[in-house]
C-alpha cells in the first residue's frame, strides 16, 4: 500500500543477507539496518528462509523493529503467478540455461519488483549490486560495491555474473552509489549514467570496535640524587 501522504516516507532496503551472511554486502546491509531501524519508516526486503538459523527462531532486534517483506516466498509466487509470468515474458533476458542463475535472477528482478510495485514504497535501495525491475512510481537507489562481474566475469560465479546490475536496468533518474572513487569510475565506464546522479559514499566506521586511541602522557621516572 502507498505510504505517500500517510506519515513519514517509506524506505525499502534490500536486506536478504543482513545478520546472516559474512560477505561485504552482508556487512553493508547489516550496518544499514542497525542504523536505520527505529529511526525511519523502514521496510526490509528479505528472504525468510535465511532466518531459520537464528537461535530459538528469534530474529535480531533491528529486524524485529522493521517491517519485513519476503520476496522469495513460494506463497508469493503462487498467489501472483499470472502477473509474474507476464513480467517474465516482457523480461526474457532474466532467464538463463543454468537453473540456479535463472531462479536467482527471476527472484531478484521479477518477484522483488512485484513486491515493490505492490507496496508502492517511496524509495527502494538496492544494496547488493542490482535493482528490481519495477514499473511503479517508487524512486530507486542502487549501491555498486565493485565492478568485478563486469571487469573480470570469469572470476565470479554464473549467478553473480547474471545477477549483476545491467546497463538497461539503470534509469537516468536513479541514484547510483559507489563506495570509492575507483569503483564509481569503473561503474561509469560501463553505465552511461548522469554524473549528478552518481555519488561516492564511503563505508562507515563501527565505533563500538574502533575508537581514537587515548593519549597517555609518559611520566619520566624520578632519578635518585647522589
Amino acid at each position: 500500500m502507498s505510504q505517500a501522504g500517510k506519515g513519514p516516507p517509506s524506505l525499502a532496503v534490500l536486506a536478504q543477507l543482513a545478520f546472516v551472511g559474512r560477505s561485504g554486502i552482508a556487512r553493508y546491509q547489516t550496518e544499514l539496518v542497525r542504523r536505520l531501524a527505529g529511526r525511519t519508516n523502514l521496510h526490509l526486503l528479505v528472504q525468510r528462509r535465511m532466518h531459520r538459523g537464528f537461535a530459538n527462531g528469534e530474529i535480531p532486534e533491528p529486524l524485529a523493529r522493521s517491517t519485513l517483506h519476503d520476496y522469495y516466498s513460494p506463497r508469493l509466487a503462487f498467489a501472483h503467478t499470472p502477473a509474474i509470468l507476464g513480467r517474465v515474458a516482457r523480461n526474457l533476458d532474466v532467464l538463463d540455461v543454468h537453473p540456479e542463475a535463472c531462479f536467482s535472477a527471476v527472484a531478484s528482478r521479477i518477484l522483488l519488483g512485484l513486491v515493490v510495485d505492490r507496496e508502492r514504497f517511496d524509495l527502494v535501495h538496492g544494496t547488493g549490486n542490482f535493482l528490481p525491475r519495477t514499473k511503479g512510481p517508487t524512486r530507486r537507489v542502487v549501491t555498486v560495491l565493485d565492478t568485478i562481474p563486469l571487469d573480470a566475469p570469469d572470476q565470479v560465479t554464473r549467478s553473480t555474473r547474471h545477477g549483476f546490475l545491467k546497463p538497461k536496468e539503470l534509469r537516468p533518474e536513479d541514484e547510483l552509489i559507489s563506495i570509492s572513487k575507483a569503483t564509481l569510475g569503473g561503474a561509469l565506464a560501463h553505465f552511461d549514467h548522469p554524473r549528478d546522479a552518481s555519488h561516492v559514499i564511503y563505508m562507515g566506521i563501527d565505533h563500538d570496535l574502533f575508537r581514537p586511541a587515548r593519549r597517555h602522557r609518559h611520566r619520566r621516572a624520578p632519578t635518585s640524587s647522589a
